[in-house]
């Protein structure tokens, strides 16, 4: 249960779509946010009960369509109880689901 998740993944679909997508899903997710210089966002989670923030970072890459790199990693601790693999997994959900109602 290490403090670390990544994951990437490559959705068909131009760069500007699946930017437009990630600002809705971090939104949904109701994380605080910032645009990266390098087009990416830097996000942070924050628990509700102790307060702790996990950093969460969304790159895009353009190859054979979007590839989307998240990696989240936490500010305190060795032990995340599985949480940081929850906000990967959470984060591409929320982008799917807005892909698939065509939000985005």
């Amino acid at each position: 249960m290490a403090g670390h998740a990544k994951e990437d993944r490559i959705y068909p679909r131009p760069l500007a779509d699946v930017r437009r997508a990630a600002q809705r899903a971090l939104a949904v997710l109701g994380w605080s946010w910032k645009t990266a210089a390098d087009g990416g966002f830097d996000a942070v989670w924050s628990s509700r009960v102790f307060k702790f923030k996990d950093d969460v970072s969304i790159r895009f890459h353009s190859a054979a369509g979007t590839l989307v790199r998240v990696e989240s990693s936490s500010r305190v601790g060795i032990f995340d109880f599985g949480q940081n693999a929850r906000h990967v997994r959470d984060f591409f959900e929320e982008i799917e689901r807005g892909f698939a109602s065509g939000g985005c």
